[in-house]
């Protein structure tokens, strides 16, 4: 594992949010069709990856969701499998049959505030993943961490994300 591409990775999800941000504007399964026709593999792959990881660690399965509204699921299942990430593309796979068996719990979770969920939906979802809030993540326990797997790809794949990053991905969003 090196941490000497950070700064690259840092600048993939600089581009990430830029391609996102630029399609703010559309309704949102338009936005995720087009990011996902848009965003280059490798940049997607890490962007995704990260997203799911940063949300995660910062206050679990829940928080994802939350913030993700559910919509970027299909995206951080396709940055897993590009990862080989296995064992965190079975526990993703696992929280999206979770809130599919819920969808009720789970449309009303989003109706409402983070922490205005009276629902318990909140700790369901962390319970059920294993990410209570506050608590040891148990999705970071698993090795090799996500990050490892994140220099790994990075490494691998360095020329082709310096060309992706290169490239005016921006001009085809409009």
């Amino acid at each position: 594992m090196s941490e000497k591409n950070i700064p690259l990775l840092e600048e993939i999800i600089d581009k990430g949010n830029l391609i996102i941000k630029s399609l703010s504007s559309l309704p949102i399964q338009e936005s995720i069709t087009r990011i996902s026709e848009i965003m280059p593999k490798h940049i997607l792959t890490v962007f995704f990856a990260d997203y799911l990881k940063f949300e995660v660690n910062n206050g679990g399965y829940s928080q994802f969701f939350y913030n993700s509204r559910g919509l970027y699921n299909s995206l951080v299942e396709k940055a897993l499998t590009n990862l080989g990430a296995k064992e965190f593309l079975k526990r993703h796979q696992d929280f999206i049959l979770f809130i599919k068996k819920n969808q009720k719990l789970a449309k009303e979770f989003l109706k409402v505030g983070y922490f205005e969920d009276k629902t318990g939906f909140r700790d369901q979802i962390d319970t059920a993943m294993g990410t209570k809030f506050n608590d040891h993540f148990d999705f970071f326990d698993l090795r090799p961490k996500l990050l490892g797997f994140l220099f790994d790809y990075a490494e691998k794949h360095n020329l082709e994300l310096k060309k992706e990053l290169s490239e005016d991905i921006l001009s085809y969003t409009n």
